[in-house]
């Protein structure tokens, strides 16, 4: 071992007979304490590094200084360290010599957002992350380390990210605004991205999200006004008598049933809903024709939507963008609301009939 060495203090573990150590690494000597895997992709045990991706995390850590979270990174040293252990068991003084190379399989993305971040905001080269390290692990081992931890990762569905972001105003919103108007009252899943069969709920938090940021025609990161939220709460309540939201329960059918029988809770037709209500507010400078749709016919069997949300051969729901635009030219149609050159477009390649509301009928 060289006589220069970083000493750090490390907790000494055991995973599958295989010792290995949890240091805190200083964000300021990330850069010099590892090395980045690269090369071929036989040669590496790593993925290559996604500029955009690692961006992301920098701004994540630049934008929430004081309340960021990052996981541990997972590497190996090529040479064996020295582990003074103190009067406490498995925890000790590593000594890693600056010879040493530490390669990692898990976590390059976060390191190089790390080092981006510092680059914007040089206080956070006292921040640390863990960085947990193996011994002499060959490149056969690494590789297989880094398919065990992707490969058995499973990504957390939209929708609970979206109930459990207090980052966002726009998913803050839609959580608050699914818990506190009657229209959703006991229907909104906050967990699951689709409504599995026999589930008491109509919408997945998700679609309502999806739907919301159409309406108001915002991103998830944007801020919102409080008239935007005025906008969308009365909007959405407005839907829930003529799309028969809550009134299916007075008829004894279960959730299941009703969206069996109707396409009013479906993800596409809550999407179309969206774009129709921001045309609404485009050509009116309010949403209140929306009120109007108690004339529609939304059963799942209606030929108003077939070749739009419902598909003309087999009758499933269609989920596409394409879908959603049809849907919303029939909608606007049936509200007698002007509709735009780009959708009139759309609707001809698909019914050239169609004839669409004139725009001087607009109040």
């Amino acid at each position: 071992m060289s006589e220069f060495t970083f000493d750090i203090p490390a907790v000494r573990g055991i995973q599958a007979g295989r010792p290995f150590y949890t240091i805190n690494a200083p964000f300021g000597v990330l850069q010099r304490l590892v090395a980045f895997d690269s090369g071929n992709v036989l040669a590496r045990s790593q993925r290559e590094v996604n500029p955009t991706r690692a961006k992301k995390i920098s701004q994540y850590i630049q934008n929430n200084p004081e309340s960021y979270v990052l996981t541990s990174l997972t590497g190996v040293i090529n040479e064996q360290p020295e582990f003074i252990e103190s009067e406490h068991a498995n925890v000790g003084l590593l000594k890693v010599s600056m010879d040493s190379e530490i390669l990692l399989f898990d976590g390059q993305h976060r390191t190089t957002g790390i080092i981006d971040a510092l680059k914007s905001n040089v206080e956070l080269r006292g921040h640390n992350i863990p960085l947990m390290l193996f011994m002499e692990m060959s490149l056969a081992e690494r590789q297989q380390a880094f398919s065990d931890i992707n490969g058995h990762t499973v990504k957390p569905s939209t929708s609970i990210s979206d109930t459990y972001n207090q980052r966002d105003d726009l998913p803050k919103f839609v959580v608050e605004m699914a818990k506190d108007l009657a229209v959703f009252t006991n229907l909104v899943d906050f967990e699951r991205n689709v409504i599995g069969k026999s589930s008491e709920y109509l919408f997945p938090i998700k679609i309502l999200k999806d739907a919301t940021a159409r309406l108001l025609c915002v991103k998830v990161t944007d801020s919102l006004s409080d008239e935007q939220r005025e906008v969308a709460r009365d909007f959405w309540s407005a839907c829930a008598k003529p799309l028969l939201w809550q009134a299916f329960r007075y008829w004894d059918d279960s959730a299941d049933e009703f969206r069996a029988g109707y396409i009013s809770s479906h993800g596409v037709f809550l999407n179309a809903l969206g774009l129709v209500g921001q045309c609404l507010v485009g050509q009116y400078g309010t949403t209140e024709k929306i009120s109007d749709l108690g004339t529609l016919n939304i059963k799942r069997d209606s030929e108003a939507f077939v070749g739009r949300c419902i598909d003309e051969v087999t009758g499933n729901m269609l989920t596409n963008a394409t879908a959603i635009k049809l849907t919303a030219i029939k909608i606007l149609c049936h509200l007698d609301c002007p509709v735009s050159s780009e959708l009139q477009a759309l609707e001809r390649q698909y019914f050239p009939d169609t004839v669409f509301p004139s725009a001087v009928n607009a109040s």
